[in-house]
């Protein structure tokens, strides 16, 4: 009877063990008062109090201007012996941390966040351990202890490494997948659940459960973040509010994270920055109830520090799980879903929409491919880019245009009456939501309908009933094709499905080549390409103003031969006839390299300019119109100035009832 007694104990603990969790983690980045972004310590006081008062482990990590503010400080020492409070640290460069640690500042209040100031990336390696060793010896000076979680939205594979192996981080939280957004880039990688980083690279997943663990901010919209440039669809309350979404949009992305395939963790990560308006903190005290709320309902429903989550992730997952599905629906349609299929040999996203079921993007993981910012620094923006096979959301099918002004999701429905179509791999047409079982059988996830079987994925192979033809169909890839860099092989499957797996060349260096070969699809930094006589254009903003009042403005985009944006050296050569009084030449933006050009002139005149720049030129006139609002008199003697001064007044409105149109499309 003892024996048995210990048989149905060791079953017993082994299934509490093994049992499904779903876990919830809170990480709030805290700035201080240093430029870039000012953070607010009424916000930091409320949010550190709804912790507490909600019984809700969190985990602050801090800017180096909070480390140098003793209000900040302060607030922070009184509640940081409390177990619900976590203090990590938030690499996030400023000027005076940079000074600290001996090292050339060049950005301002105005690009203070471009991927080659704010982040390690933007600097070579030695002042990257400057930078860091001054940050952990200033934040153990003032806390007696190093942290356990460091936030960086974008930050290099060395810099991870000396955080980890020195400083003993076990965290490391990057952004969320994005497209130019706030400067910097991150596609491809896994898309939502925390994974074990290749050394090389920490955007591609490995097996080495001595790496510290990468957490990624925010729930991202597994059917809609895809291929969106408005960073509106994610849990964050100042992305969604910026679409006028509600509430109940937090509430479905949050329960459906938590409510995925059968025997399977889930996971979730929330977050705000002090730096955010009242309305927004607001709105994220809202969430923080909600999440009490659902953590009360079940016992497994957990919310930890990000400390804590790492080592229950690490006691439970030795190795990356081998297979992961992150999958959703639109919040009041079923029929458009999306699954993100991740193992640690690839990536694909399978989507149903306006009733076609398809691939949309496929990318695979090798260790041996390396992060572009190793040995070499950002110049304006930060690129991290998987290799793929497939990208539904930057590559439209048949599309011939090489044209990288839009991004677009790979919804049929949203895409219907436009030109733009997703490049997809069709798997079957003319099903509903309600027609298709998707399952994890024996570590496969498989897709069917009724007794068929679509499709098969597993660690290393997928396999689907339709042949793999490479359907890209895009001018911009037919090089990188060619190239024959990375591919998938068809092997024997049986019950009619056909099975692949990745395979790629044994080349040294073969992701560097790639990118230096393949610039506009792998790495497009803005850097010093030959400038395109035909891509390359001015955009113009207003070319009526009024005199002593506004300026004329106009916008100059230098592209290459691909219609990417490209960084100038130098600013380009205007003349005028007759001369206008004053020509401003902003700096270069670093997200689209758009350069802002405005003229100015205390008189009403009229004045043809010659804008050249590397064989590129264009010639237009701009007009100054009298402020007929003010002197009626001179405009009634001057009616042809007068004219500019109407068009002036209506280009005016437009622009502004434009804006106002735009801002109620989000």
């Amino acid at each position: 009877m003892l024996f048995l007694f210990f048989i149905l104990l060791f079953f017993s603990s082994k299934e509490i063990i093994s049992a499904q969790t779903n876990s919830t983690i809170i990480i709030n980045q805290v700035r201080g008062t240093e430029c870039c972004d000012v953070g607010n310590i009424k916000s930091l006081k409320l949010q550190i109090e709804s912790a507490i008062k909600l019984q809700l482990p969190t985990t602050f990590s801090l800017r180096y201007d909070v480390l140098k503010n003793k209000d900040f400080t302060n607030l922070i020492k009184k509640y940081q012996n409390n177990k619900l409070i976590e203090i990590g640290s938030f690499l996030e460069i400023t000027p005076e941390l940079a000074k600290d640690a001996g090292v050339i500042y060049s950005g301002s209040t105005s690009n203070w966040y471009e991927a080659q100031y704010v982040y390690l990336i933007g600097y070579d390696q030695e002042e990257r351990e400057k930078i860091i060793d001054t940050y952990m010896e200033l934040f153990k000076k003032t806390f007696d202890f190093f942290p356990k979680t460091n936030t960086a939205w974008m930050i290099d594979s060395a810099s991870l490494n000396l955080l980890k192996t020195k400083y003993h981080i076990n965290v490391q939280q990057i952004t969320r997948e994005q497209m130019g957004v706030d400067s910097y880039t991150l596609y491809g990688g896994p898309v939502h659940y925390p994974y074990y980083p290749s050394k090389q690279w920490a955007m591609i997943p490995s097996n080495d459960n001595d790496s510290l663990i990468i957490v990624r901010q925010t729930i991202t919209d597994p059917v809609y973040n895809y291929g969106d440039k408005t960073s509106s669809f994610t849990s964050q309350p100042n992305d969604y509010i910026r679409r006028k979404a509600k509430f109940d949009y937090f509430q479905h992305l949050f329960l459906q994270a938590h409510s995925q395939i059968n025997n399977q963790d889930t996971f979730s990560l929330i977050g705000l920055e002090n730096s955010m308006p009242t309305e927004i903190q607001d709105e994220f005290l809202n969430q923080l109830k909600f999440v009490k709320k659902w953590q009360s309902e079940k016992t497994e429903h957990q919310v930890l520090t990000a400390s804590e989550f790492a080592e229950s992730f690490k006691s439970k997952n030795p190795k990356n799980k081998d297979v992961l599905v992150y999958s959703g629906q639109d919040q009041e349609n079923p029929n458009e879903k999306a699954w993100w299929i991740t193992t640690p040999k690839y990536q694909i996203r399978i989507r149903l929409s306006g009733k076609e079921l398809f691939i949309s993007d496929l990318r695979f993981y090798d260790e041996d491919f390396t992060d572009p910012y190793n040995n070499s620094s950002a110049k304006k923006m930060g690129w991290w880019i998987v290799p793929f096979i497939i990208d539904g959301s930057r590559y439209g099918f048949n599309d011939q245009s090489q044209n990288f002004d839009f991004l677009f999701n790979d919804s049929l429905v949203k895409t219907k009456n436009t030109t733009l179509e997703p490049t997809r791999i069709l798997l079957t047409k003319n099903i509903n939501s309600d027609d298709l079982l998707v399952n994890e059988i024996n570590n496969e996830i498989v897709f069917s309908l009724k007794n068929s079987i679509i499709a098969k994925l597993d660690r290393e192979s997928f396999s689907i009933t339709k042949n793999f033809i490479d359907q890209t169909q895009n001018k911009l890839l037919e090089n990188i094709k060619k190239d024959n860099l990375w591919e998938i092989k068809e092997v024997d499957e049986k019950n009619d499905l056909k099975k692949y797996i990745f395979s790629k060349k044994n080349q040294e260096n073969l992701i560097e080549n790639a990118r230096i070969r393949h610039y506009p699809i792998l790495f497009p930094e803005l850097s010093e390409h030959k400038i395109s006589l035909e891509k390359t254009y001015i955009y113009k903003n207003n070319v009526y103003a009024v005199a002593n009042r506004n300026p004329v403005r106009l916008v100059l985009f230098p592209k290459d031969e691909y219609g990417y944006p490209i960084s100038i050296n130098s600013k380009p050569n205007i003349s005028s006839e007759p001369e206008v009084e004053k020509v401003e030449i902003k700096t270069q933006s670093g997200q689209n390299g758009m350069v802002f050009l405005d003229f100015i002139s205390s008189k009403p005149i009229s004045s043809k300019i010659r804008i050249e720049k590397d064989g590129w030129e264009e010639n237009l006139n701009i007009y100054f119109a009298p402020d007929c609002k003010r002197n009626i008199e001179y405009c009634l003697k001057h009616p042809k100035q007068s004219i500019w001064y109407m068009r002036s007044f209506f280009g005016d409105k437009i622009r502004e009832l434009k804006k106002k149109m735009e801002e109620r499309a989000l």
